[in-house]
């Protein structure tokens, strides 16, 4: 029963992990581009964009932005949202699971 007990333990810390190393990949394959490996919106496909990607470690702006919105602007795009569709939507290659984790991975470059 101990043994068990300790697998679960074992387990439930592992899954998480796996999860953001998704998470991680996901950023740099499908984010990384406009927003820069380390998120200051600065990656190599911006001077093809008309209005610059949001820098992720502005914190008075992510702090404005919700969960939802950020959810909304990664699986739609940003036209769905009213603003400059220079962000396309990736409803098509990425789960909402992977979506949302990319929302927290985001998150972490302004830690609260």
């Amino acid at each position: 029963m101990v043994a068990a007990a300790v697998a679960f333990m074992v387990m439930a810390t592992l899954i998480p992990v796996g999860a953001e190393d998704r998470s991680r990949e996901n950023y740099l394959t499908r984010c990384a581009p406009c927003h820069g490996r380390e998120g200051y919106g600065d990656g190599p496909s911006t001077r093809w964009l008309r209005t610059k990607p949001t820098d992720f470690h502005n914190c008075d702006a992510m702090k404005k932005l919700s969960d939802y919105t950020i959810f909304t602007a990664v699986k739609y795009g940003t036209g769905m949202l009213n603003l400059p569709a220079d962000m396309p939507g990736f409803f098509n290659r990425l789960s909402d699971s992977e979506i949302n984790s990319l929302v927290s991975y985001v998150r972490s470059f302004c830690p609260t």
